[in-house]
């Protein structure tokens, strides 16, 4: 946020970069991953480990989230729209259903 110079609430700011800077940028939000507690006590059984999803990951998911909303809103060209999506996608799929919201 601080290098790129660009609020990452504002995603029609976000959608006007370089297509090569999105990309990288849609790219680095799908390395998130699901942080997990150890329960108190390893011994005991059936104790799961509970599942935390930070306030940095369901922010990168709402921006990418954002981002193919926006995307369905503006006139860009289809091959770009194409690979912005495809990044959109393959970042979204780098992220487990809890962190996605939907496993509970």
């Amino acid at each position: 946020e601080k290098r790129l110079g660009v609020d990452l609430c504002d995603t029609p700011t976000i959608m006007k970069l370089d297509s090569l800077i999105l990309e990288g940028l849609l790219m680095l939000l799908g390395t998130g991953r699901l942080e997990e507690i150890d329960g108190e006590s390893e011994s005991e059984e059936g104790t799961d480990n509970v599942p935390i999803v930070s306030p940095e990951l369901s922010k990168a998911v709402s921006l990418l989230l954002d981002c193919h909303h926006y995307l369905q809103n503006v006139d860009k060209d289809i091959y770009s729209n194409a690979v912005i999506r495809r990044r959109i996608y393959a970042s979204l799929t780098e992220y487990t259903p809890q962190i996605l919201g939907l496993d509970p």
